[in-house]
């Protein structure tokens, strides 16, 4: 759970990268660099509060990466890279994000679920569960380039929903 996790409550930049490794559990508080890239990771569960690379780019990969429990979790960068091993979001609390560009990949079994509020659009690059189903809501129109759920299993579905504008599709792949 986040409580057991080490966290970084505050951390900005005027501009500059924020680089962040962790060897266990990592609940990220507030991470603001003006523009400049964040880069999070670790080897156990990452858990979300408020990142904002404003213009700048987000990578963030871990376990499992969650919203933050405790407070309001946003996710704000030009583009957004998710990586996972079990999860990103969950049924109970979808990971959210605003930005332009999403990138997201489940490497083990687990599911993905994200909100998006840009209203100017959101452009899945490349989306994949291993053995998840994948469910992306998006605020404004929605373009889907690559968005795949590798395994043939029930369950494992792929949901996109946007509440105005297109939705484009590209190359889906369920199983």
């Amino acid at each position: 759970s986040p409580s057991e996790a080490s966290t970084l409550a505050v951390v900005a930049s005027n501009g500059g990268a924020i680089v962040v490794r962790a060897g266990s559990d990592l609940l990220l508080g507030s991470l603001l660099s003006s523009g400049g890239l964040i880069d999070a990771s670790t080897t156990g569960n990452l858990y979300v509060g408020n990142v904002n690379a404003g213009g700048g780019n987000v990578k963030l990969s871990g376990g499992a990466i969650k919203a933050d429990d405790g407070q309001t979790s946003l996710i704000i960068g030009s583009a957004v890279d998710l990586r996972a091993v079990s999860a990103i979001g969950d049924v109970a609390r979808a990971l959210q994000t605003r930005t332009g560009n999403l990138s997201a990949l489940v490497s083990g079994n687990g599911d993905l679920y994200l909100v998006d509020s840009n209203a100017a659009g959101l452009r899945l690059e490349s989306v994949r569960t291993q053995n998840g189903l994948i469910d992306i809501r998006a605020a404004g129109p929605l373009q889907a380039a690559s968005v795949v759920s590798s395994s043939d299993a029930a369950g494992n579905d792929i949901r996109l929903q946007n509440a105005l504008g297109d939705l484009l599709l590209g190359s889906l792949s369920a199983g």
